[in-house]
């Protein structure tokens, strides 16, 4: 698997704490353990929708824009079943109430669709163009 991180722009430095692009060239079985962590992040899906685990129980989302909530506990596991090519975007703690004017606090420990969080039919022109390019 290819992991690329890139430095968010000097105007998004105080929202966004990093950008991270997992890509892999075939399918991957793969259980990835994350670390309890107060950011919140946004995520992009091109390919294969990882599944997200916290204490047992599996969370499945059909949306390719999804926000996983800080993470207060040591047994959330992404689980990945397929070609992996993500986008990862890193809020900074405060980041993402100054973005979307919520807390994080009822996302956390959960993974939810974007569309939960903002009108679905703006959501459908950045997924268009998102989805046009495989890079």
């Amino acid at each position: 698997m290819n992991i690329q991180f890139i430095n968010p722009d000097r105007q998004l430095s105080s929202y966004i704490h990093k950008i991270s692009v997992f890509c892999s060239t075939d399918e991957i079985t793969y259980n990835q353990k994350l670390t309890p962590s107060p950011f919140t992040c946004l995520s992009y899906n091109h390919n294969y929708i990882p599944d997200f685990k916290v204490a047992g129980k599996i969370f499945s989302s059909k949306s390719k824009l999804q926000i996983t909530g800080p993470k207060t506990t040591d047994d959330i596991y992404a689980i990945h079943n397929g070609k992996l090519n993500q986008i990862l975007i890193k809020f900074t703690p405060s980041g993402f109430y100054n973005l979307f004017q919520q807390s994080p606090k009822t996302l956390v420990n959960t993974t939810t669709p974007l569309s939960g969080l903002l009108n679905n039919s703006d959501l459908s022109g950045l997924i268009k163009n998102l989805a046009k390019s495989d890079d």
